[in-house]
């Protein structure tokens, strides 16, 4: 599959370092001892909560552009483990790297050393469970944005100040519940 990223903060509003390409087949069999890294699930205080270490086969590094054109991330001794947390509906597909060296763009940078890329799993169970409970929440939230805008539609039609207290004191009772 094809893995796109963006290095940097989201929530600064700092330089960003858009990383594409990144093609990768996720292997059954166990990587060599010398070509592969350390993992967060299988290496980590419940191992017994992980698959074990399994090959990942880098068909295309990524890259990304800066001003003197593409530039290449070259990433080795790529691995992948699937993680599940005791008590939890989800797990996580972790991909693990070695990035080679340094890239920058701009201010953002990606450092050499281990690099980790998690997507969330869910059983077919946990997924319908999950969805029926994020259709409920979107229903509620629904509701009270409604709530909302009644009572700013209704404070924005009266002239009478006590009115429009009252309104907008509703509106942002419903706004408080979302």
């Amino acid at each position: 599959f094809e893995i796109k990223i963006v290095a940097g903060d989201p929530l600064k509003h700092e330089s960003k370092l858009p990383i594409n390409g990144l093609m990768v087949n996720l292997e059954e069999s166990e990587p060599e001892k010398d070509k592969r890294i350390s993992m967060p699930g299988a290496n980590g205080p419940h191992p017994q909560l992980s698959t074990g270490i399994r090959s990942l086969n880098v068909l295309k590094n990524a890259g990304f552009i800066d001003m003197s054109g593409i530039q290449k991330i070259e990433l080795s001794n790529g691995c992948w483990e699937m993680g599940w947390r005791n008590e939890h509906p989800a797990g996580a597909l972790i991909c693990g790297f070695h990035n080679v060296q340094t890239v920058k763009r701009h201010d953002a940078s990606l450092p050499s050393g281990r690099i980790y890329i998690s997507f969330p799993l869910w059983t077919a169970e946990s997924l319908v469970t999950e969805q029926a409970r994020k259709k409920e929440a979107k229903e509620v939230l629904s509701k009270y944005e409604r709530e909302k805008d009644d009572a700013m539609a209704k404070m924005s039609e009266t002239h009478n100040p006590l009115m429009k207290a009252l309104h907008y004191r509703s509106a942002f009772a419903a706004a408080e519940k979302m």
